[in-house]
């Protein structure tokens, strides 16, 4: 997960995690890019330094990071998105990532056009991030509004709704591309994610402090090693009971490239003409949370 070295994991691990619908959790993409740029940045600014040193200090650890796993194209691919997030947090405009994603596809396609049909990883992570920016506000919105939550008031359940909507929005996007692929929906991906996200910032940070000392004392290294041997170990248990479920079976079957593409104009229909509508409405910006 840390190196890239997706080859070094068990056929039987891969089978369950892609059964459940988060098998891209093994593998080096954006969200682990972006759970460790994130916590990189704002650790260096909670030790005092200025946001421009974070910035600078985290793309450069980010650079030597996709250096050391031998720059494969998919952590290149993630290392850009990574980049971009540091780069709208340093300005602060967070709200123009959205952009920033598309110029970034635009660029990897100029220099690989084929990864548009041919490379799974690259569609999974860009439908991935356009669900977060294109369907999450919408059904943060809704459901903030029908429920009347306030984040301020009442955070815990603010941030178990937010995790629950991301993983809807990401479902609803990435679900078909993964029947297509796979031939199973990821049904309980909802509830899968909600235990096993939480638990995947531990595996990344306890693994780079300790593959970080290893340089330095071996032995001191395989006490953050043990951290990360047993969050591996309760993400593995967790997602094997999911997997185990005997009607999972039931969502097995197949679609053809033709209603992918119908279902996808469907839904990028449906999400700009709910937008158009919102900002017309004049409730819009009292909406906002």
């Amino acid at each position: 997960m840390l190196l890239g070295n997706q080859g070094e994991i068990p056929d039987k691990i891969n089978h369950s995690f892609r059964q459940t619908g988060i098998v891209h959790i093994l593998s080096i993409s954006g969200l682990h890019i972006t759970i460790i740029s994130v916590i990189f940045f704002w650790l260096i600014l909670s030790l005092g330094l200025w946001r421009k040193h974070a910035f600078i200090l985290t793309s450069l650890f980010l650079f030597f990071y996709i250096l050391m796993i031998g720059a494969p194209p998919y952590a290149i691919r993630a290392g850009i998105m990574g980049f971009l997030l540091l780069l709208a947090q340093y300005l602060g405009r967070l709200h123009s990532f959205q952009n920033a994603i598309i110029v970034a596809a635009l660029i990897i396609l100029i220099f690989n056009p084929l990864s548009l049909f041919y490379d799974i990883s690259f569609q999974f992570s860009f439908i991935s991030i356009l669900a977060l920016f294109l369907l999450f506000p919408l059904l943060q919105r809704f459901f903030y509004k029908k429920l009347k939550l306030k984040k301020e008031k009442r955070p815990m359940i603010a941030f178990c709704l937010d995790m629950f909507l991301a993983s809807l929005a990401v479902l609803l996007f990435l679900g078909p591309l993964i029947v297509y692929y796979f031939g199973n929906f990821p049904v309980m991906s909802l509830l899968v994610n909600f235990f096993i996200v939480p638990i995947l910032p531990f595996i990344l940070i306890f693994g780079i402090i300790a593959l970080l000392v290893s340089l330095i004392s071996f032995p001191l290294s395989l006490i953050f090693s043990s951290f990360v041997y047993l969050s591996l170990f309760l993400m593995i248990k967790v997602n094997d009971f999911f997997a185990s479920l005997p009607f999972l079976e039931i969502f097995q079957f197949s679609i053809s490239i033709y209603l992918l593409i119908l279902y996808y104009i469907i839904l990028l229909a449906l999400i700009f003409k709910i937008k158009k509508e919102e900002t017309k409405s004049p409730l819009f910006l009292a909406s906002e949370f």
